[in-house]
């Protein structure tokens, strides 16, 4: 038993050698990339934080952007009223039409986050 058990043990041993042995060129590839000395040495070109782009001439036409030039703006984040007035509808998108009616009942008189959380105490 003892034999066997050294036995597998052995076989164990030599198969994850051999295994090293065949990912030592993988191994060497990673490393390599690493380090930044494989076989691609640049860096990827990044647009740095120069904040939105400005659109550009139409270059078969030469004509300006239809926006006159002016920068693009870009999406803000939701204001507060906007993210609980999301957190209300999600709330009251799976509640029976008896408890919908009871909520916006509250949320005429209290608002909405009054709303919220009676809607939470009805999910359960």
């Amino acid at each position: 038993m003892a034999r066997q058990i050294s036995q597998i043990i052995d076989d164990l041993i030599s198969n994850v050698k051999e295994l090293k042995r065949a990912l030592d060129p993988i191994t060497r590839l990673v490393e390599a990339f690493k380090s930044g000395d494989g076989p691609f040495p640049f860096k990827t070109a990044r647009r740095a934080g120069k904040g939105p782009r400005t659109p550009r001439k139409s270059a078969s036409l030469g004509k300006a952007a239809p926006n006159g030039g002016k920068a693009i703006k870009k999406a803000g984040k939701p204001n507060a009223g906007r993210q609980a007035q999301g957190r209300y509808m999600g709330l009251v998108r799976n509640l029976s039409k008896a408890d919908k009616a009871e909520v916006k009942k509250v949320r005429a008189e209290k608002g909405v986050e009054e709303a919220i959380k009676v809607a939470m105490a009805k999910k359960g």
